[in-house]
């Protein structure tokens, strides 16, 4: 099932999950940076656009990489990386994401 297409449906073609999180008055849960003591340095890691204290879809790519190097025995680190504490700053993202899209899917279909 395809929220967007239910979104598009409400509010118009081209509502993205964030617009349709404030649409639906769902509570937006940010996975922030701060509350982990991950040691990434997100200054390299991250787009050169962010400015937010929390993750974003944007921030995963550089996250997973430097994650991935860190627990490989076949790669050098690309950077520091506190194993843990990244684990678990991705998986309260990812169980965040999934939150938003549960709640959503049981809002169907959606009304302005």
């Amino acid at each position: 099932m395809d929220l967007g297409d239910f979104a598009a449906e409400a509010y118009g073609y081209g509502t993205g999950l964030d617009d349709l999180i404030q649409h639906q008055e769902v509570g937006l849960r940010r996975t922030l940076f701060d509350d982990y003591a991950h040691g990434l340095d997100l200054e390299k890691i991250r787009p050169s656009d962010a400015d937010t204290d929390y993750i974003d879809s944007g921030d995963v790519p550089g996250i997973m990489e430097t994650w991935l190097h860190a627990r490989s025995d076949s790669h050098d680190d690309i950077g520091p990386c506190n194993l843990e504490q990244t684990e678990q700053m991705i998986s309260d993202y990812i169980v965040g994401d999934i939150e938003h899209l549960i709640t959503l899917s049981d809002r169907l279909p959606f009304s302005e």
